[in-house]
């Protein structure tokens, strides 16, 4: 293949089928609303009162990324870390690992017990990790757009113009002209411009709208499942209130799964470390979901014997 025609392959135009701009062009809209939802997840939330060598923004990534952040004092350097972490040993009664072993890039650590020498923070109940779901919807949004592209192309064929080589230079200027601007083309009376220039047969539907549409649900519903409150483009007055507090609900309760198990895991730390580190979602505009814990009972022992770090290790958890 010449470099000319290389060239035209990379940058789309008149792009020959053997190029692969397509699929370049598919999977950069993939990455593109990937990026965008995982920006947004990864600033739901707003950490308080933790250490100045732990990295808020690690902390996040690793949630989103791994569903795990591990919390813990490293004595060799002596500071707090929060890292990602792999789980070591058994799983207690209650499907809990017992140990961890913290990973971070160019650093590594001993086997951590949980009962007492880390804390893992989670990113929700399931600890299932919500990655793959942005990947979901990332290539669902994607392919709307796709679909848009074809339909906008499909509405965009040229006028079919006719003209004999005595003609063909006159053709080229009028275009010319008019692609200038110009208010006003002069020709020889002799040229009828109804017999040269014929519209293209265009049998294309509108569905424009349509896919702009299904487009603002789409991204409504994984900003749902993100906890994060979307009106849309759907006018308020268009919705009954009970439509309205059902679809509010749903968000509610997806913030809260990633919200508790937040506070779950500053619980714990503060328990441990008597530290005072509290969490609470960043969008102030809740439709009502308590947001922060109460700092002033941060320290205190607010969680159940199942979730409290005496039964990560040979506690009620540990059957041996």
């Amino acid at each position: 293949m010449s470099r000319s025609r290389k060239n035209q392959n990379r940058r789309g135009g008149g792009v020959h089928p053997s190029g692969n701009y397509a699929k370049m062009r598919a999977v950069a809209l993939d990455d593109m609303y990937y990026h965008l939802l995982r920006e947004l997840a990864l600033n739901r939330f707003k950490w308080h009162g933790l250490p100045p060598t732990v990295d808020e923004r690690w902390m996040e990534t690793c949630l989103l990324d791994y569903n795990l952040c591990l919390f813990f004092y490293d004595r060799r350097i002596g500071s707090f870390l929060a890292t990602q972490a792999a789980y070591q040993g058994r799983l207690n009664l209650y499907n809990n690992p017992t140990e961890f072993s913290p990973v971070g890039v160019n650093y590594h650590y001993k086997v951590l017990s949980a009962a007492n020498e880390c804390v893992p923070i989670w990113d929700n109940r399931m600890r299932w990790s919500f990655n793959d779901i942005l990947w979901m919807y990332a290539r669902r949004l994607a392919d709307i757009d796709k679909a848009y592209q074809v339909n906008l192309d499909g509405l965009k064929l040229p006028t079919f113009i006719t003209a004999d080589q005595r003609t063909k230079l006159t053709v080229e200027n009028i275009l010319q002209q008019q692609q200038d601007g110009q208010s006003f083309i002069i020709g020889y009376d002799s040229l009828d411009p109804s017999s040269m220039f014929q519209p293209w047969p265009n049998t294309t539907p509108y569905l424009l709208d349509k896919f702009v549409q299904q487009k603002t649900q789409v991204t409504n519903e994984a900003l749902s499942y993100l906890g994060i409150q979307s009106s849309g483009t759907e006018k308020q007055e268009r919705l009954i209130g009970a439509e309205v507090a059902q679809a509010n609900e749903k968000t509610d309760m997806f913030r809260l799964a990633f919200l508790t198990a937040r506070q779950e895991g500053a619980r714990l730390i503060n328990r441990m470390y008597n530290l005072d580190i509290w969490v609470e979602y960043a969008d102030t505009q809740s439709s009502g979901v308590p947001n922060a814990i109460d700092n002033t009972q941060s320290s205190g022992n607010t969680t159940t014997a199942i979730d409290s770090t005496d039964s990560l290790g040979d506690g009620i958890g540990g059957v041996v």
